[in-house]
């Protein structure tokens, strides 16, 4: 049973979404403000996803999604506003959401984007399968199987759409792929991402390669068009 926190100020929008997705059968969890939700959060890895509110008392959700993705926690994060503008979307996903959905909304609506977030993340698991064996290996290595990924034998901590963006491009490197491609990618049951969102995901991507220790830019931008990743394996 999925493990779900919602976190929300506004009492009756966390009640009624918590009712739906108990009726769901998910396993819920509350919060009122930002900073109990943190505290639920921050050193507790069995939960599946987290609904949280941009705007609410104590911490808002955005920066609890930067604490998170900042530890190195890949945890599915859906973000609530009452805001409407491109510019909030674009800006939670700079931070590593996997969804984003403006107030006021269809219960059902949320209930079908936590469906599809979880779908997309299902694949997701501690086990190592034959790729990860050459984890140690110089350069970009991938397990598709278990959603991990290393370069040069370090582990970079991805999100479900981080990663299969990363994948997408790794097995078709030298080629360009569109936005729309890589959307489709990341994405494949969803249409409430824009193709504007997908720099966002790459540009996380870039940087955690960066982190990992990849000191050359593997993914170069293809202008007007998408991303083309080049070849990934050091000598």
């Amino acid at each position: 049973m999925p493990r779900i926190l919602i976190a929300d100020d506004e009492p009756s929008v966390r009640d009624a979404v918590c009712l739906a997705l108990q009726r769901d059968g998910h396993e819920v969890f509350a919060a009122e403000e930002g900073i109990s939700a943190w505290e639920q959060l921050k050193d507790n890895d069995s939960f599946d996803l987290a609904v949280l509110d941009i705007m609410m008392g104590g911490l808002e959700g955005t920066a609890i999604l930067s604490r998170l993705r900042m530890s190195g926690n890949p945890l599915p994060v859906i973000l609530l506003t009452s805001r409407d503008e491109e510019l909030d979307r674009l800006g939670g996903f700079a931070l590593g959401a996997d969804d984003y959905i403006g107030k006021p909304f269809s219960v059902r609506e949320l209930c079908a984007r936590v469906q599809a977030v979880l779908k997309r993340s299902k694949g997701a698991s501690s086990h190592v399968d034959a790729v990860s064996a050459s984890a140690e290996e110089k350069g970009l290595r991938i397990a598709p199987e278990s959603f991990r990924a290393w370069y040069s034998g370090k582990e970079m901590h991805l999100t479900v759409s981080e990663f299969r963006i990363l994948l997408a491009l790794k097995e078709n490197e030298g080629r360009a792929l569109s936005r729309e491609q890589l959307l489709n990618k990341a994405w494949p049951q969803d249409t409430w991402i824009t193709e504007r969102g997908i720099d966002s995901h790459v540009k996380r991507v870039r940087r955690k390669l960066a982190e990992a220790g990849c000191e050359k830019e593997i993914i170069h931008t293809v202008y007007g068009f998408g991303y083309r990743m080049e070849h990934t394996d050091e000598d």
